[in-house]
């Protein structure tokens, strides 16, 4: 791919006033994770910025971080936008809220992205962690012990008189409403738990069946039909393997099924699912309908393939 000065020149202005770039793998693709933020104490929101300057046409697909990631506590992730930049580029970009409660220097943990060029090739990018410091809220001189207070002394007695019946008030009618709860729920019937005895590949197909007939494409509705069919394949995923799917990035998912007994056919079929259904969750890629209704058919024939041998159910009970 020919390389323009203005690009060359935003590349380097890039690389000189981020805290971590990693070496992109795509060509053309130069990726980032930086943070402003100055003067810090412990529990101030942090705002880190992921961006990735790539070529016309490319697919970025950045992961949904957890709750605590790292150091750093998760409070909200922007959806990723993409931007035409002067010189022909454009940029990807996504901010996250973190925060932090303990004084020091800290790194973010390396955030692994997914990018799919224009010739349909998908590659994975490994952004280098972002640095922040944080102060500590205590002054200069705080470090001292200090003596504890005398308890303060009420100067009218009647305060203190109504702020104690108070208290017993407030006991009386809790006793009284425990007691009125114990014997309403005395005279319920007892619940009856429902068992589902359906095997893993009988809850997927009756779910893609259920996916199939709400017809979400024909209504333009990708991004659910799309959200509806990976959840699907993680789930059973997770009830067939033992493996937790829901809470696994693709790339961890992809890992995980190295370990298990799927053929490697079988698990690169799943992942690539998983990573379009990615793409259209995550981005602004308006798939063609009929495209979008063959993921089930692609979700069915993964399950039908992988799903562990049916046992019999005890006779007397439901399937």
């Amino acid at each position: 791919m020919r390389s323009r000065l203005p690009t060359l020149l935003l590349f380097a202005s890039i690389a000189l006033t981020v805290h971590g770039t990693a070496s992109a793998q795509a060509p053309g693709v130069v990726a980032s994770l930086t943070t402003d933020a100055a003067d810090l104490t412990v529990g101030d929101p942090v705002t880190l910025n992921l961006r990735v300057v790539h070529p016309p046409g490319y697919q970025v697909t950045f992961p949904l971080l957890p709750g605590t990631w790292g150091d750093f506590e998760i409070r909200g992730q922007s959806p990723a936008q993409t931007v035409d930049n002067l010189d022909g580029t454009q940029t990807t970009g996504q901010s996250l809220e973190a925060a932090l409660f303990t004084p020091g220097e800290f790194t973010t943990p390396d955030v692994e992205i997914m990018i799919r060029d224009s010739a349909g090739q998908t590659h994975e990018e490994s952004v280098r962690g972002a640095s922040v410091m944080v102060a500590s809220v205590l002054g200069e001189g705080d470090e001292e012990p200090r003596d504890i207070r005398p308890q303060a002394q009420t100067s009218e007695p009647l305060i203190g008189t109504l702020t104690t019946w108070l208290i017993v008030g407030s006991t009386l009618a809790a006793l009284v409403g425990a007691g009125v709860y114990l014997l309403i729920g005395r005279r319920r019937p007892h619940t009856v738990v429902q068992v589902d005895t359906r095997s893993p590949r009988q809850i997927a197909l009756e779910e893609l069946h259920r996916i199939e007939a709400l017809d979400l494409p024909a209504q333009s509705r990708f991004k659910e039909h799309y959200t509806l069919v990976s959840d699907c394949v993680r789930s059973y995923l997770e009830r067939a393997f033992h493996t937790p799917a829901l809470d696994r990035t693709t790339t961890e998912v992809r890992a995980a099924l190295k370990i298990y007994d799927v053929t490697a056919g079988h698990a690169e079929a799943a992942v690539r699912l998983l990573e379009d259904s990615d793409l259209v969750k995550f981005t602004k890629l308006a798939p063609e309908s009929e495209e979008a209704r063959a993921s089930t058919t692609r979700a069915r024939g993964f399950v039908t393939m992988t799903a562990p041998p049916e046992t019999e159910a005890p006779e007397g009970v439901g399937a």
